[in-house]
Formats: C-alpha cells, sequence, structure tokens
C-alpha cells in the first residue's frame, strides 16, 4: 500500500510493500503502521545497536526493534494525509539520528526528544498542551498546537545545535489572535479519571468550572452542569481553549468535556458502552465531589455525540435536560433512543438540518412528538437547507444561535422550579 504526505511541496511517496520494504523508519501505534519515513540512518544505527531499545518502534529488514518504553500515546487518527506525529533529526555534524516526537499522557501533550542511540528521552519546554501536528524546516521546527489559554496555532520551534533543547518559541499564525484579550475569563480545563460501569475501564474528562471576572455566583449554591460527549465517535476532546466551552462556563455554568468509551487515546468500545455503559458515571466525579448541583445536570452533544445525548436520556434518569444536535441512531435497535421514544422523561431541545442524510429529519420529529404527547417540555429548531453537522452554514445567524438557544432552554427548565 502507499499514500502521499501532502503537507510539504515535493515530498517523495512512502512505499509499504508487503515481503519488500525500502528502509523506512516506521511507527508502529498499537500494532498498527500510523507513520512511514525514509530515515536509513535511523535504521541502520538501531540495526548496529541491538541493545538500543524502546518506545516507538523503528522496521528495517522486516523486524521491529522498540527504542524507548513509555505508557504513552505516539500518534493521531489519521483523518487527513500529512499528519506528522514525529520528526528525524540529526545533531550538526554528527550522524547518530535523533526523533522528536509528540506524545499523549493523561491527556496531555509533550514534545520529546528521544536519542536512538543512547535510548533516552528528554521533554522540550514549550507552552502548547495539546500537539496536532509537527513538521521540520531549515533549522527549526512547526509544531501545530494550543493550551488551555492559547488556541489553535502554528508556532516556529527553534533547538540548540545539539538538538536538546529549545531556545526559541514563537508562534507564527493563531486561530484566534485577540483571545488573549479576555484570558481573565477563561476557565481552564482539569483533567477527571473517574470509572465506568465496565469492570476495570475507566473514562476521561475535562472539567471547567464556572469562570467570570465581574459576575460571582453566591457561595451557597453550586453551579448547573452541562456534560458534553463528542462526535466522531473516535474522535477526542482535547483540553484547549474552546470558545463554545467559555460561552457557558463565563455565563456561570460548569462543563464537563467528556472522552467517553470508544475515545481515541481512551478505549476501544463504541456505541455499545457509550449507550448502555459509560453515560452514568459521567456525572460522578463533577457532582460526587462537590463541584456542581448533583441534582441540576445537563446533557449535550452532536453527531454521534447527539446519539449519546439521546440515549443516556432515554435509558438513564441521571440528567434533568438535553440538547441534541442531529443526533439519533436506529440500526442498533435495543440500544437506539429512537425506537423507545417512550422512555423519555425530561425536556429536550433538539436541533436538526433539514436537508439530513446521516440521521433523517423525521427521526427529530418523532421525539419531538413523543414528548410533546406526554406533555414535557420539549423544542425542535430546524435549519431550512442544512446538512448533517450544520456544515453547509445558510443560515449562519440562526446556526451560530444554536448555543443561546440551549443556554436559554435549558437554564429555564433547570431554573423554573426554584422561581
Amino acid at each position: 500500500m502507499c499514500w502521499p504526505k501532502d503537507y510539504r511541496p515535493g515530498d517523495r511517496w512512502i512505499r509499504l510493500i508487503h515481503g519488500h520494504r525500502k528502509n523506512p523508519a516506521t511507527i508502529v501505534s498499537d500494532g498498527k503502521v500510523v507513520q512511514a519515513e525514509t530515515a536509513s540512518s535511523v535504521a541502520q544505527a538501531t540495526l548496529e545497536q541491538q541493545k538500543s531499545t524502546r518506545e516507538r518502534k523503528i522496521e528495517s529488514a522486516n523486524e521491529v526493534q522498540p527504542l524507548y518504553p513509555l505508557n504513552a500515546e505516539f500518534a493521531r487518527p489519521s483523518w487527513i494525509f500529512g499528519l506528522n506525529s514525529y520528526e528525524v533529526i540529526q545533531r550538526d555534524k554528527q550522524a547518530d539520528p535523533r526523533l522528536l516526537a509528540a506524545t499523549v499522557q493523561s491527556g496531555r501533550s509533550y514534545l520529546a526528544i528521544i536519542d536512538v542511540l543512547q535510548s533516552s528521552l528528554s521533554l522540550l519546554d514549550i507552552p502548547f498542551t495539546d500537539i496536532q501536528g509537527i513538521t521540520s524546516g531549515n533549522n527549526c521546527l512547526y509544531i501545530e498546537g494550543a493550551s488551555g489559554l492559547l488556541p489553535t496555532s502554528v508556532a516556529k520551534v527553534t533547538l540548540n545545535d545539539e538538538k536538546s533543547e529549545s531556545i526559541d518559541f514563537q508562534i507564527i499564525w493563531s486561530f484566534s489572535p485577540d483571545s488573549l484579550k479576555y484570558q481573565s475569563y477563561f476557565s481552564l480545563p482539569e483533567l477527571i479519571e473517574f470509572p465506568t460501569e465496565v469492570h476495570g475501564r475507566n473514562a476521561y474528562a475535562f472539567f471547567y468550572p464556572p469562570s467570570n471576572q465581574v459576575y460571582q455566583a453566591s457561595q451557597e449554591e453550586m453551579p448547573l452542569l452541562l456534560l458534553e460527549s463528542h462526535g466522531g465517535p473516535t474522535w477526542e476532546t482535547r483540553g484547549v481553549l474552546n470558545l463554545s466551552i467559555q460561552y457557558w462556563t463565563s455565563r456561570g455554568w460548569a462543563f464537563m468535556d467528556v472522552n467517553y468509551g470508544g475515545s481515541t487515546d481512551v478505549t476501544k468500545l463504541l456505541f455499545k458502552v457509550m449507550a448502555e455503559n459509560s453515560e452514568s458515571g459521567y456525572w460522578v466525579a463533577g457532582a460526587e465531589s462537590g463541584k456542581v448541583d448533583g441534582t441540576r445536570l445537563c446533557i449535550t452533544g452532536g453527531s454521534a455525540g447527539g446519539y449519546t445525548t439521546l440515549a443516556a436520556l432515554a435509558f438513564k434518569e441521571t440528567f434533568k435536560a438535553g440538547a441534541s444536535l442531529y443526533g439519533s441512531e436506529k440500526d442498533y435497535y435495543e440500544r437506539s433512543p429512537i425506537n423507545f421514544v417512550e422512555k423519555f422523561s425530561c425536556s429536550i431541545i433538539l436541533f436538526q438540518g433539514l436537508e439530513g442524510k446521516v440521521v433523517l429529519p423525521g427521526q427529530a420529529c418523532k421525539i419531538y412528538a413523543a414528548l410533546k404527547q406526554k406533555g414535557l417540555p420539549v423544542a425542535l429548531v430546524e435549519y431550512e437547507g442544512e446538512q448533517h453537522g450544520f456544515a453547509r452554514w445558510i443560515n449562519v445567524p440562526a446556526v451560530t444561535n444554536v448555543r443561546q438557544e440551549s443556554i436559554d432552554f435549558l437554564g429555564h427548565m433547570l431554573l423554573q422550579p426554584r422561581l
């Protein structure tokens, strides 16, 4: 098989053919090849140093030899071509190779240099806590990353002559260059690990407390919590600056962004765990620790996260209200909330594109009618011309108002009994 690396002009095609390999350095993650580079020096150095070992794995002469053992993720899912999780670098006037690698441990990314001959690893000190890609330049590296305060950005990192530490870090592009003006309002993520109903399996989430420098809630009242289950379903949530999350936290809500079973870097379980086992455990870390009001919990999500939202509301009694964006599922009968609309017992707001092909508009209408018949508060917001994910953005003013519609509906449902 072969594939292009099209993120740099003039880059070569990398060829991996069963039974024949031409000195590629290959990253093997959980038994799967995820990145290949022509790096003969690394392969030769590894073969000459049979005692060298660990961490990533170099493939040459049909043998896989570890370079450095570490309980970490060394690759992201290859959703698009050109994603790089490592680069081969060399010290000036010396032939010994090194790898510059992005690793993920406990929800945080690190930039590490692996010395192949010495079998050692050292971390570089950079502001990013999430790294999406690495590519080499002229005497420098370019890193795509973000943090709890920094939006997705591209930074130029200059290393010293020994290629052992960074001597300069400069952001050359930012998705939101003006965001730092408002950092006093930002809520920083806290990584939480908690058990699920699947024995021996934990799930992970980023918890964001309410944060507003102007307004403060009463000390006697715990904040409302909105839990979000991401789409994908095999994508992952990251603890980086997300203005959509800050929209909620700056208005007095606590927010929990969950990597449920099925998320990249967490587990291999998919819809069965999402619907039946994961949801009831989400709130434990926040509610039982006294950070939020455990009696006023809400859930939201889009696409696969919308399905998870509806499944949690149909099959569990944890949440008091929810907001589903173009979410449902009918292929797995026993796990599909669309087949058990009579089980819904709380308030729901539904958002649906009328041109949706992945989730047909009729599914949202069926849920809406069932809740209406039961006398439960329900709202259905439809967008003409929009498809799954609202990707066409035909109704920009309306679609961008989804957050406000959600916060109005959910807030009214939770605060109404206290009025």
